[in-house]
C-alpha cells in the first residue's frame, strides 16, 4: 500500500489524507479530532521507520535585519523617525521629521508639484481648469 507523502512542517509532520491536511506532532498526536488514533500518526511512524527525515526540535529564527539609519531631514536637517506605513517602493522608506513632522516628508517627496500648481506651471496649464 502506498502511503501519502509526509512533509516536514516546522517541528511537525504534514500528511494529506482524503483532501484534508493532518499535522502530526512529535508527541504522536494529530491536530484532527481523532488525535492519537488518526491514520496520519501511523503513516508518520512508518515514514520514520523507513528512514525518513526527522523534523527539527526547534525551527531556527532568522536574524533580525537592522535597517540602515535614516539621514537627517532634507528640509531642515533635524533628526527623522522611521514610519513604515509611509514606505513606498518608488520613494523609499517613510519617515517623520522631529521638527516639521510629516509636512517635511510631503515637501521632500512632492515639492516639485508646487511649481505646477502654484507657479508658472499653473498658468501654463490653466487650459485644463474648467471656467466657473
Amino acid at each position: 500500500m502506498n502511503d501519502p507523502a509526509v512533509v516536514i512542517f516546522g517541528t511537525h509532520y504534514l500528511v494529506m489524507l482524503g483532501g484534508r491536511a493532518h499535522v502530526v506532532g512529535k508527541d504522536r498526536a494529530c491536530a484532527c479530532p481523532a488525535h492519537d488514533k488518526s491514520e496520519a500518526v501511523y503513516i508518520v511512524a512508518r515514514y520514520l521507520a523507513a528512514g525518513g527525515a526527522r523534523a527539527p526540535d526547534v525551527v531556527p529564527v532568522p536574524p533580525r535585519i537592522r535597517p540602515t539609519p535614516l539621514p537627517p531631514c532634507p528640509i531642515c536637517g533635524a533628526e527623522v523617525v522611521p514610519d513604515y506605513v509611509l514606505d513606498r517602493a518608488q520613494y523609499g522608506r517613510g519617515w517623520r521629521c522631529t521638527e516639521g513632522g510629516y509636512t517635511h516628508l510631503w515637501m521632500h517627496r512632492y515639492g516639485h508639484l508646487k511649481e505646477w500648481y502654484c507657479g508658472e506651471g499653473a498658468r501654463r496649464h490653466a487650459i485644463f481648469i474648467a471656467d466657473v
